[in-house]
């Protein structure tokens, strides 16, 4: 009876190699597999259940060791994507599972040769395993960018079909209530299958590098369409502020947009490819690395921005990049409260309070600018100085900015004492700065009613 049960299991060992496409000489592997299985149960979970019986448990864990070899190796030196084949994928996990599962048994068994032999050869296929899985990572959303960006490619061929009245024109953005979907849920539940083996076998910061280097590319991409240049520090100085200026409102709509709708999205697709990990931490710190490189890029340059000249015709421009920080601080305190992303938010707070020092800065240069303007000879006519014009229309202007002002001459005054006048003290006393130079101005007039005049219309 025995061996008609052999016969007949090695017959179905045969057959099965048939079936899988492999040479019938295959059967002898497959028929140790199939002599692991018992009434119940498949060849690991036995081993698992026999782990107290001695030398048959060890023997069965290393015919289980052996198998997976022989099904993992067949997977691993395959040049072809594992992923491309949805039958494929599945049970190379299902080998990967099994493994993980058995090199856990085997750390959990007493230590003696044959044991450590095991696990060493256990570990080194893991090792081999997480390396795929590294690849096969990155080939998933590689495929699905590929996808993602030919979705959008427009057809070159006109379609005379088409009537103007149904093209569809782009509105511009005034809630950012959207959330980006680059990635279908079918690439989602893949890239969460392959996360959760590389995390189960040690190699999360792997799992993550691979994610967060290709979304900063997508996040790269997306921030160069918002036609910001991605000047350095040095660019930043060296460029006229008239270019400046221009970059400047570029910068504040793609600030906007990114903590607005970019880094949002992002959050949303990290928690879902990194959902139910033994590890919470690898979803924030790739979260972080994904971020990391566009908010730095956009806080140099309001950072060179602060240390750049303090010429008082750019203050308006640098009220505008403070308060858009400003607005920009409460965002970040909600996308970046994990310990990984706390030094970005620092340093935009730092970055905030130079601004701040900047303007401080710029308005003291208006002082002495007026101060600095000489009377030189008689202005024609007695008619309005350029220097009465231009202060006033400063001050003009200073004033629609007026809370942010206060804002920032009562930190500085907080931070160095009683040394620093609040905003109406400030006016006035740049309005006393400008009577006070009129007045020397004045005197260049040797004909009384012109200088009656003068001061009058200056006055």
């Amino acid at each position: 009876m025995a061996e008609a049960g052999d016969e007949n299991l090695y017959a179905a060992a045969r057959d099965i190699a048939r079936a899988l496409g492999k040479d019938p000489s295959a059967a002898g592997d497959i028929l140790q597999i199939l002599s692991g299985y018992g009434a119940t149960g498949n060849t690991s979970s036995n081993s698992r259940t026999n782990a107290s019986h001695g030398g048959g448990a060890n023997l069965n864990l290393d015919r289980s060791l052996n198998s997976l070899e022989r099904q993992i190796s067949s997977y691993i030196v395959e040049d072809r994507p594992i992923w491309s084949d949805p039958v494929d994928s599945r049970s190379f996990l299902d080998a990967v599972d099994e493994l993980i599962a058995l090199a856990g048994d085997l750390r959990s068994m007493p230590g003696d040769k044959s044991v450590a032999v095991c696990l060493s050869r256990a570990d080194e296929l893991i090792q081999q395993v997480m390396f795929r899985l590294q690849e096969e990572f990155g080939y998933v959303m590689d495929r699905a960018s590929e996808s993602f960006d030919s979705d959008d490619e427009f057809s070159g061929e006109e379609d005379n079909d088409i009537s103007y009245d149904q093209v569809i024109v782009a509105r511009p953005v005034t809630d950012y209530k959207i959330v980006i979907e680059p990635l279908q849920s079918s690439v989602i539940g893949d890239l969460n299958a392959i996360a959760l083996r590389m995390v189960s076998g040690g190699f999360g910061k792997e799992c993550s590098r691979v994610y967060s280097s290709r979304r900063r590319e997508f996040l790269e991409e997306s921030l160069s369409r918002l036609h910001l240049r991605g000047l350095s520090m040095e660019e930043v100085q060296d460029s006229p502020w008239q270019d400046l200026e221009d970059e400047i409102d570029r910068w504040i709509k793609a600030v906007t947009m990114v903590f607005r709708v970019f880094f949002p999205s992002e959050r949303l697709l990290c928690d879902r490819v990194f959902s139910d990990l033994p590890v919470s931490s690898v979803t924030d710190l790739s979260f972080m690395e994904v971020c990391r490189g566009t908010t730095t890029q956009l806080l140099n340059f309001a950072d060179a921005i602060a240390l750049g000249s303090r010429l008082p015709e750019r203050m308006f421009k640098v009220m505008d990049l403070y308060e858009a920080v400003e607005d920009l601080i409460p965002r970040m305190e909600t996308l970046f409260s994990n310990k990984y992303c706390s030094p970005l938010k620092h340093e935009a707070v730092a970055i905030h309070k130079r601004l701040g020092e900047a303007v401080r800065g710029i308005f003291m240069e208006l002082e002495n600018l007026i101060r600095r303007d000489p009377p030189k000879t008689a202005f024609p006519g007695g008619g309005i100085h350029p220097i009465t014009r231009y202060v006033m229309n400063y001050l003009r202007a200073a004033c629609k900015s007026r809370q942010s002002l206060e804002q920032i001459l009562d930190q500085t005054r907080n931070d160095a004492g009683s040394e620093t006048r609040p905003l109406s003290v400030q006016l006035i006393w740049v309005l006393e700065l400008l009577e006070t130079n009129l007045e020397g101005k004045k005197r260049t007039y040797r004909d009384p009613p012109l200088c009656f005049l003068f001061m009058m219309n200056n006055g």
